[in-house]
């Protein structure tokens, strides 16, 4: 498997001079394609790159943001003669100096997927979930930001996860020798036994659930120890061991149904759960992270999550950009 990227960070932390973040806002704005920028200002954006190395350093910034938190919306795209409308024009070039002036260094790093998850033959991106059939019939039911590529040979189908969560129904193998469906991520293996689980990796270890049927699972730096685990049972793993098999927990696979579950649980994991199937930052306040919260929520509509928690909850929802949330107490 490939090596994992450290966290990347921008050369230099410190805030960014308030005129340079405005004129790299303006810059975003004025090279984005529906702007249909000429060869005259796409020389003029280099030349103001290169001209200092905080303004190379704003423009970076300015990117990633806008590849993270979607800041420039897709219709300013379908502007008459290609010119984005000038009030939603000014509002985009605000909204990309505050994130650029406001938001926290660390906030503009991100832990990188491994380079062969950009390369993966299935891939889903932030709030997207589909459903992929794979040569032999097996279904794989793919969540949020979930990465893998499939190996079929004459000796196995195997299906590499590189980042995410799926859930998969198995088909009967129908060549005359039978070949084991394996599930292979950074942190070990997963054989089916006629089944179907879920497999989830989006930290340092995976996690497996079997709904139906069993699995067989060893640990990549572990061969000699491997453990059956049967229905309505989960079990956490990393590189080097095997945890203890735990009950299956209720409504576990119920993101297939577009739902998020809620049984009693922290706000804290729950909004960092949430923040999953949304486009931008959440944060949750350590004063009400240790709020209980209990409901089934539609994951296609987060900013109505948000809105149901200040109802049901002493908790209100600050907002600094659209993509920019942090729950904080009423």
């Amino acid at each position: 498997m490939p090596a994992r990227a450290q966290l990347v960070r921008t050369a230099g932390d410190a805030p960014l001079d308030p005129r340079v973040a405005r004129e790299a806002a303006h810059w975003m704005m004025r090279m984005h394609p529906s702007a249909q920028p000429d060869d005259n200002e796409r020389q003029a954006c280099l030349r103001w790159r290169a001209s200092h190395a905080q303004h190379e350093l704003a423009w970076q910034r300015a990117q990633q943001l806008d590849k993270t938190f979607g800041i420039i919306p897709a219709e300013l795209g379908n502007a008459t003669l290609g010119r984005p409308p000038a009030r939603p024009r000014r509002e985009t070039v605000k909204k990309i100096f505050l994130l650029l002036t406001l938001a926290p260094a660390s906030m503009l790093a991100y832990q990188q997927l491994p380079v062969a998850a950009w390369r993966a033959a299935h891939r889903t991106s932030t709030a997207e979930r589909r459903s992929v059939q794979l040569a032999d019939g097996t279904r794989v039911h793919m969540n949020t930001n979930t990465a893998f590529d499939v190996d079929y040979n004459h000796v196995e189908r195997l299906l590499i996860l590189h980042e995410g969560e799926v859930l998969i129904a198995t088909a009967p193998d129908t060549r005359a020798a039978a070949r084991p469906f394996r599930v292979e991520t950074a942190d070990g293996f997963i054989r089916a036994i006629g089944t179907r689980f879920t497999v989830k990796r989006i930290a340092a270890w995976s996690d497996v659930a079997v709904l139906e049927g069993a699995v067989e699972a060893q640990a990549r730096n572990d061969a000699q120890h491997k453990r059956i685990l049967t229905a309505e049972h989960q079990m956490r793993f990393s590189a080097d061991g095997l945890a203890e098999m735990q009950a299956l927990a209720a409504y576990g696979a119920a993101w297939v149904d577009g739902i998020l579950v809620a049984d009693n649980g922290r706000l804290a994991d729950f909004s960092a759960e949430l923040s999953r199937y949304r486009r931008g930052w959440l944060e949750c306040d350590p004063a009400v992270a240790g709020l209980r919260i209990s409901g089934t929520f539609q994951l296609d509509d987060t900013d109505r999550v948000l809105r149901a928690l200040a109802h049901t909850l002493p908790v209100r929802v600050v907002y600094r950009t659209r993509y920019w949330a942090t729950i904080v107490p009423a």
